[in-house]
């Protein structure tokens, strides 16, 4: 039995995510994020918005271009887009879900930002193998909708499967704990791990007072860094057996994260765990 069987109904549906936003695009992290927003969509009870971007096609401005050239540039990205959605709409058809199909054409992140008005939250893609983490940057900075940032490696999403919290004390973890409610009344369970490297002015049991009074129990753990802040977690992720990790994003500025490392970053490029990200 799940928190979430706990509630009553008619608090269970105050707080379900109801219209999750996919960001859609031919590259290797694409099957990985569709099958988890579907299943969240599934879970939720949610609407499930596919949002495919595709560029805006860029020439030289030092000479005219061939109508042969524009065509096959056109060719190169509109026939692989054409076919990326039937086979999505395909698979879309045959689930019972509640979906909707929209395009646009233009820089991702500009477009994910203007579709995710009335979204409760993104879906979107991280890894080395990702097409470009600064995409997902963007989204966690500018936003104001939770980013659930997948893996290309994530083999499936169980959102009823427990939930971790990476609680660091800052006001962006702070913003991702009151994003993920709605997740984490559906988890088996709810762990808060703090790593152990000072004192923190919220400490973790101030956010287990605040989520019993949502009507959920969290455990708290602390670990050592070792052998860094992100491998921690990661490890701990892996001991708790958590479907997703909920974070602050870029808790220093995302040009110190850049130069000098950091942990959102890190955890960007080499998770094998979904992030659910708030600025």
């Amino acid at each position: 039995m799940s928190a979430s069987d706990l509630l009553p109904r008619s608090l269970k549906e105050k707080v379900r995510v109801k219209n999750i936003l996919l960001h859609v695009q031919d590259d290797p992290g694409m099957g990985a994020r569709f099958q988890t927003a579907l299943s969240l969509a599934r879970d939720q009870d949610g609407h499930l918005t596919c949002l495919q971007v595709t560029p805006t096609p860029y020439f030289p401005a030092d000479g005219p271009v061939s109508p042969e050239t524009f065509n096959l540039f056109v060719d190169s990205v509109e026939v692989p887009a054409r076919e990326l959605r039937a086979a999505l709409e395909a698979r879309l058809n045959s689930d019972m879900v509640s979906w909707d199909w929209r395009t646009r054409n233009g820089n991702s992140a500009i477009e994910i930002l203007r579709e995710a008005l009335l979204a409760d939250v993104i879906v979107a893609a991280t890894g080395d193998e990702a097409p470009d983490i600064s995409t997902v940057g963007a989204l966690v900075v500018h936003g104001h909708v939770p980013i659930l940032a997948v893996p290309v490696t994530a083999s499936q999403f169980d959102p009823g499967d427990p939930i971790m919290i990476a609680w660091n004390g800052t006001a962006e973890s702070a913003n991702s704990v009151r994003h993920s409610l709605a997740m984490m009344r559906a988890a088996a369970s709810v762990h808060i791990v703090t790593i152990a490297e000072e004192r923190l002015d919220f400490p973790p049991t101030d956010v287990a007072a605040y989520l019993s009074r949502h009507g959920i129990h969290a455990e708290i753990h602390e670990r050592p860094a070792e052998p860094s802040v992100a491998e921690a977690l990661t490890a701990s992720a892996r001991e708790l057996g958590v479907s997703c990790i909920v974070m602050g994003g870029y808790g220093h500025s995302r040009y110190r994260e850049r130069m000098f490392g950091g942990v959102t970053r890190t955890l960007l490029l080499d998770c094998p765990i979904p992030l659910l990200l708030s600025h």
